[in-house]
């Protein structure tokens, strides 16, 4: 639980640096916002990935 608190409050960093970077190349502000939520949520998907695969090693066959 205390990992994905830590995870969650990194991806709300992220995203709001990279919809500020977005800002400064002269996008509007919907399109800053929904870069930096997008940036963050995709971090959290590929965390959540790696948590499963890493939980679920794949079997040798035979």
């Amino acid at each position: 639980m205390r990992r994905w608190l830590k995870r969650a409050a990194f991806a709300v960093g992220w995203g709001a640096c990279t919809g500020l970077f977005s800002l400064l190349w002269k996008q509007s502000w919907e399109e800053a916002v929904s870069f930096g939520v997008s940036m963050g949520l995709i971090v959290l998907a590929v965390w959540g990935v790696q948590d499963y695969v890493d939980r679920n090693p794949r079997r040798p066959k035979g």
